[in-house]
Order: structure tokens, then sequence, then C-alpha cells
């Protein structure tokens, strides 16, 4: 990759410079079907995508099915700059443009999520295979001003569909290798002409997995275990949403969206343990004190794994309601208010030992964790008054309160190995023989006060911005085992600052400052001097300039941006002082970071029957300061062995972890029409993405390869039926998706591996 980067760095200039430069408008040709708008809400009102200065991508539901993507980790393959797992499936982890949360199960993300404009507070909830969607977006760069709540690096909203004036009836099927089996019915239309809309869904869909497990249990296990292969699912959705316009000025919507969602165990291996005892890999560097060392080098793909089957993911349920407002207040003044509210529980027990024939870890029994482990409620509601005075000044007012309550539980346990076949009892996360390790409530109330304002000038060539946001989060957390309760305030404000030139009607040029938040938080059961015990929120200010053109009579579209992320007081995992054997990581602000790069996209129609469309992101994202960093044993050098962590603690240039500095993604459509009768469309399409290779630890030693994949599909679609026939992972590439690393007096490691190749077919109906 390195002697490509001369040519890719051109690449990108010259897309900068695009605008200035006069392209040729061909005289418009009939033949030649023109890029379809894409609408976004990434600043909160309707907008075509090339008119918002931020870096955006938007995924339509018809995208969504022909790329073959189903949750949010298939988003993040064709989304540069982004990547996402969702580890053990209850920690997902998005990172935008290098910016890596540390602690996977921190009740604070570095992204955040909302669907329908409704915060989604857990990465167990923020991980979501919406069916019933209009869209979903990504949108890239700090949106603490417009959207508070953790928006440190970005966010992603999930956009469902809206109830529609006609009647509609749908109906999806699909059904694949590995027991694949999907099902959605949507319903929806007027109950009172011009008064009431309704749209409902329902969505079903069972998965046994790609990744074999060679437990010789694995075949015959009562739920929530884990059956057959790995990475398998049992997922029901609900949706129900109304929209009332009792006159021409008011329109009130309410929705409510239920999750049922049993995951198998994911796919993967842990090492790290017990040195030399992992059937996989064994730690490699490091000294072997107390048995434990790290491990330096890539990790190992494997499509076969000894996984206990009585361990499981994600177990969740979940309801998120909402009701939304938007009067009109004569020709110029608009109020926009949300209610939302979030429930939700969860559970998993992931198996944590090396070896299934002997249990070394804790021997004699197995080892399982149970995380994430807990419930939630929250209660959101955000006003807001706006002021468009003919394009030429906008501006808005808001205040947002948030009131949570989030229970969060951790336990572990040695269990007895099974003996003899089937296996009849159920692990659950509680009772004799599993120890509570953690069990904290964390109350947060968030209020915050936020404001924008945009000038037009120069005929409205021009147009200057600025936002900000005040907010006050009051957070206290309780050690519900101890009784001991620690509570503070934060308080941040955030603003942005953005200016917009049109150098052409379809050329835009901008340029922004931002300043982003991640909350602060607590170190309660790590029974610490009163110093450590509370971690302040970080903070990145990120300097972008970027460009969105259109040519060719909209057959060509070409977007770019540079940025510069300055980011401070980050939080970092690490040992306490004087940590013993056995001690739990904490969080501590011991850092700070700078990560640069570009993004480019283009979009294409250059021929009738083809579109094309194509993305490339590098991130160069590392540490700038991050000393007295207390790493693990391991770290302590006997005499005669190479030291592979900096005897000071000091990260200093060393790369972030979990983020691949290079990816890309290209598409190829070819359109057809089809001799089935009037109307009948077809389509060919391949999609490729790519991710360079991934550090796992700050220390940068162990790494995840760089992987390539191929997803295609091959539909035809009528004016009421329609089929398609694909496979995601089309070449079966072996690989690891990707791997969290816990320090501690007991380092571990635990990649996941990804899906192998999965193919099917889907049948429509629609009316």
């Amino acid at each position: 990759m390195p002697t490509l980067r001369p040519t890719l760095v051109a690449m990108m200039v010259s897309s900068l410079l695009l605008p200035s430069v006069t392209v040729a408008q061909a005289p418009a040709d009939a033949g030649v079907a023109m890029l379809e708008e894409v609408v976004v809400t990434a600043r909160k009102r309707e907008e075509s995508i090339q008119d918002v200065p931020l870096s955006v991508e938007a995924f339509t539901s018809e995208e969504l099915q022909r790329r073959g993507i189903q949750e949010l980790k298939d988003v993040s393959l064709f989304t540069p700059g982004f990547s996402f797992e969702s580890y053990n499936s209850g920690l997902a982890s998005p990172v935008i443009r290098g910016a890596t949360q540390q602690n996977i199960n921190a009740l604070e993300q570095n992204v955040s999520t909302f669907i329908d404009g409704v915060y989604l507070p857990r990465g167990y909830v923020a991980d979501l295979a919406l069916k019933d969607v209009a869209r979903i977006e990504v949108i890239k760069g700090p949106q603490s001003a417009r959207y508070g709540r953790n928006a440190f690096m970005g966010a992603i909203n999930y956009v469902p569909a809206r109830p529609v004036d006609e009647l509609e009836l749908a109906a999806t099927l699909g059904a694949g290798s590995d027991e694949l089996r999907e099902g959605t019915v949507v319903i929806g239309g007027p109950v009172v002409e011009g008064l009431l809309r309704v749209r409902g869904s329902y969505s079903k869909s069972e998965f046994d997995g790609t990744i074999r497990n060679t437990n010789p249990f694995s075949g015959n296990v009562p739920r929530p275990g884990t059956e057959s292969n790995l990475g398998g699912y049992d997922r029901e959705q609900y949706s129900l949403m109304l929209a009332f316009t009792p006159t021409e000025t008011i329109q009130l919507e309410a929705a409510w969206y239920h999750f049922d969602y049993e995951d198998e165990a994911t796919p993967t291996y842990l090492f790290g343990n017990a040195n030399g005892v992992s059937p996989v890999t064994n730690t490699n560097c490091g000294s072997s004190l107390f048995g434990f060392r790290l491990f330096c080098g890539t990790l190992p793909a494997a499509r076969a794994l000894d996984y206990d089957p009585r361990a499981y993911g994600r177990q969740m349920k979940a309801d998120v309601y909402r009701v939304g407002a938007e009067i009109a207040l004569g020709e110029r003044f608009t109020a926009n208010y949300i209610f939302g509210r979030v429930e939700a529980e969860t559970f998993q027990i992931g198996y944590s030992d090396s070896n299934s024939a002997t249990c070394p870890f804790f021997g004699p029994g197995c080892a399982f964790q149970n995380v994430p482990l807990g419930e939630l409620e929250y209660d959101s509601h955000e006003l807001r008054l706006a002021y468009d005075a003919g394009g030429r000044l906008r501006a808005s007012l808001g205040v947002y309160l948030n009131d949570g309550d989030d229970l969060n539980l951790f336990t572990f346990a040695a269990a007895v190995p099974p003996v003899g076949a089937p296996i009849t009892t159920p692990l659950v996360p509680f009772g004799a023989g599993w120890i509570l390790a953690g069990n904290t409530t964390t109350l947060t109330e968030d209020t915050s006060y936020f404001g924008d304002v945009t000038l037009s000038l120069i005929g409205g060539r021009m147009r200057l911005g600025a936002e900000v946001r005040r907010g006050t989060e009051e957070k206290t957390q309780r050690n519900n085992a101890s009784g001991q309760s620690f509570d503070s305030k934060f308080t941040t404000t955030t603003p942005r600052v953005t200016a917009e030139y049109d150098l052409a009607a379809d050329n835009l040029l901008y340029a922004s400052a931002a300043k982003g938040t991640r909350s602060g938080g607590f170190n309660v059961t790590a029974g610490l001097a009163e110093e450590f015990r509370v971690y302040r929120p970080e903070s990145n200010w990120t300097y972008e300039i970027g460009s969105k053109n259109t040519f060719l009579d909209r057959r060509l579209q070409i977007n770019g941006a540079l940025f510069y992320v300055d980011a401070k007081d980050t939080q970092i995992s690490s040992l306490p002082p004087n940590a013993a054997l056995g001690a739990f990581a904490i969080l501590l602000n011991l850092g700070s970071y700078t990560s640069k790069g570009f993004e480019l996209s283009l979009t294409a129609r250059p021929a009738e029957r083809w579109a094309i469309n194509a993305g490339l992101a590098f991130t160069d994202a590392e540490y700038d300061q991050a000393r007295d960093i207390r790493f693990i044993a391991p770290c302590t050098v006997p005499v005669g062995v190479t030291p592979v962590c900096p005897a000071n603690g000091d990260l200093a240039g060393r790369q972030l972890p979990r983020q691949s500095p290079w990816s890309g993604t290209t598409g190829l459509q070819y359109d057809a029409d089809l001799p089935f009768g009037e109307g009948w469309k077809g389509y060919a399409r391949a999609d490729i993405a790519y991710q360079s290779s991934q550090y796992v630890d700050q220390m940068n030693l162990a790494e995840v390869a760089s992987r390539t994949l191929v997803n295609a599909s091959l539909g035809a679609q009528g004016r009421r039926f329609g089929a398609t026939v694909w496979a995601r992972n089309l070449l079966d590439e072996n690989y690891v998706a990707g791997s969290f690393f816990t320090p501690g007096s007991t380092t571990s490691y635990a990649p996941i591996i990804g899906a192998a190749r999965t193919v099917g077919a889907t049948v429509t109906f629609r009316y």
C-alpha cells in the first residue's frame, strides 16, 4: 500500500480542486439515466446530501438490499473511514476517523446512535438490524453541537420508513445457506383520508451461523445455548407508527419499535490467560511472569473453533417509544418536539477458557463471564424553535433533557465441564457458583441548551454558520454491593463554525471547525484513592475542508474531505497504581492523540445501464502523549528478555487500536429491461470492500490482518413481484473481523472470526 499513497493523495487533491476547473457539461441524453437525489436529515431537516457541509454516507432501503447490508457491521464495510464490530453481540463499538473507544463495555460511546431521533445509550441497543427503514445515515466528525449525547466523533441515524397517503402492502421472504430464514411484512396507508395514516411492520429472522463449532456437545443444547455453528441468531422486530395531521400547520407522530434478539455465541477464541494452552495460538512475547504473556504478530483466522455450547451471545429485549410534533407558527417559525423513551434489558454468557477439554484457566471448572448484563430506562425531551427567513437567515434555539437509569452487572463462574450428551440444563447468569464482580447503577440527568444560525451572503452563494451547545450532566454511580456512591457534574460547551461557498450551482466548497465531547464517569469498583475515582470528559477539535460536486447533467458526483483531529484528556485503560495480580483495569485521562486523513467518494452513471460507486479513506491516528500507562505483568521484563512495553508507559507515536488506516469500497451495477412483461427490470451488482490491517492493543504488538470482501446480487423486479439471488463474502475470505484486548494481570485477546460465504434468495411482493 505505501507505493499507492502518492497516487491516492493526488486523487484527493484533484477532487478538491475540481470545482475550480471548468468541466464541459455534455448535452442531456434522454437515454442516459441521471443519479437520484439522496435526501438526508443529518442537520435535523430534510435536504439533499450534496447540500450538507458534512461528510455523510447514506444508504437507502434499495441500496441496503442490493449491497447485502443487513446490520451495522455490514454498513461499516461500505463506509470508508468507519469501522465497527459487535464484539460478542452486545459490546458494539463504532469507530469513526480513528477515535477508538478504549473500554467497549462503558456506558458512553464515541459515536452516538439514534433511531428516529431518539438516542440509544448502550452498545447492546445501538447495534440493530432494522428491516423497515427509509435509510441509514453515517455522519462523520463531531456532532456534539447538533446532537449532544456523546456524538464525540460522529453519529449514526436509523431513519424508519414513514406512513404515506396510499395503501401499502409488502412482504419479503428469504432463505439461504446455514439455515437462514427470514421474512418481513409491512402494511400501511390512510386510516382517515388526509387526517390519519398508519404503518406497521413485523420481521422474523433465523440463522445458524457460518463457523463450525467442533465441541463434542454442540449438536443439541437448550436455549439460550449455542447449537451447531457459531454466529447464529433468532430475532424478531415489530414497529408501529401513526401520523396525524389535524390541520395544515400541525403534524403529530407516535411510534413504537420492539426488538427481541436471541444471538448465539460469536465465533471467537480467547487466549492469553494461560501461557501455551490455547489450541489456536500461543502468546509469544514479553515475560512469562505469573504465566501470562503478550502476543506479537498477526492474529490467525479459523473456520472451526472449540467453543462450549452452553455459552451464548446477546439476549436482548428493547422497546423504543417516540412522540413527535411539528407546528408551523406563521410563515417563518416552526416548533418541533420529540419525546423518546428507551427500555432495554440484556444478558449473555461468554466462554472464557482456552481449551474445553482441560479448562485450565479456573480448573477443574470451565470459565464463563457475563457481560453485558443489565437493564436501562431513559426518557428524553427535545424542544426546538426554528426560524427561516426565506433562506437568507436560518436560526434555531432549543433545550434537551435526558433522564436515565442504567443497571450494569458483571458475573463470572467456573462451571463443571459437561459429561455425556445431550446438555439438558442451560447456563443462567446467576446462581450457585457465580461470582458477582460488578454491580453498579448509574443515574444520569442531562440538560443542554443549543442554538444555531446560518447567514447567506453574496446572493446566497456564501453561507456562514455557527452552532453551540451548553450541557450539564449530573451523574451518580452507585456500587450496589458495597453501598458506596459517587456523583459528579460534568459541564461542556461544544461549538461548531462552518463556511460554505458555491463555486457553481452544483459545486460546493466548505470548511468547518467543531468540538466534540464524550462524557466522564467513575471507577466505582476499583476501590481506589479519591483522585482515581473520577475520570473527566474527553474532547476533540476537528478541522475539516471538503467539496461536493455534481457534473455531467447529474451523471457524476465526486465528493472529498480532508480532516485533522486534535483530541485531549483521552480516556485510556490502565491498571491502578500498585496493582496486584487479578486487578481490573480502569479508565484514566492519561493522554492525547491526533488523527488526520482524507475521504473520497464517487458515484457515476456513465451509460444508460451502468452505475458505479467508489469510496476511499485514509486515517492516521496516533498518540501524541500518553504517559504513565500502567500496562500489565508481562511488561515487567526479567534479565535477558527483550522488553515489549515502554518502561515509562509512554505510547507517544503509536497508532490507536481497532481502526484500519486504509479502507475503500467499489461497486458496479448493470441494469436491464426484462422480457417478462411490462415494467420488469433486472440488475446485476458486485461490491468490493477493503480494510487494511489494524492494531489490537495500545502497544501496537498484535494486529488483525487486512481483508477484501466481495458481495454480489442478481435481481428482477416487476410492478408487484421481485426476486433476488445474492452472496455475501462471495470469495469465502477467511479473516478476523476484529479483536479486543483486555489489559490486566490476566491479559486476554478475543479475535472475532468474520462470517464465511453465505448465499441465498429473496422474493418480494408489494401492492
